[in-house]
């Protein structure tokens, strides 16, 4: 495998089962990408409620609304980069958050 970073829209929460073939860790996950702002303890690795990890990115209310979903994703390949965060920018007219995201790339693979 190689460093790589997937992101965008992806229409739905952390918890839904098309996304197990993404995700590296949680129930039933089987793929190999980690969030940037996801938890790092037991199957709170995929929760839907907002905290230290899976920020809300989505006002159902449209623009200008309360964010109350996360549907918005960075993911990165978990072996390839650490120290992942991230934070939610308010986009003047639209019912979406700017989802910003760091990490940093290791040196060689399995961090």
């Amino acid at each position: 495998g190689k460093p790589t970073i997937l992101a965008g829209d992806f229409n739905d929460v952390p918890n839904a089962s098309h996304l197990d073939p993404i995700y590296a860790a949680g129930a039933n996950s089987t793929g190999v990408f980690a969030e940037v702002d996801q938890c790092t303890t037991g199957d709170q690795r995929r929760i839907t409620t907002p905290g230290q990890c899976n920020a809300y990115t989505h006002s159902s209310d449209g623009a200008g609304g309360t964010f109350d979903k996360k549907l918005d994703y960075i993911f990165v390949r978990a072996a390839y980069f650490k120290n992942a965060s991230a934070s939610v920018i308010t986009a003047s007219g639209s019912d979406h958050g700017m989802l910003l995201g760091t990490v940093t790339e290791c040196s060689t693979a399995s961090c």
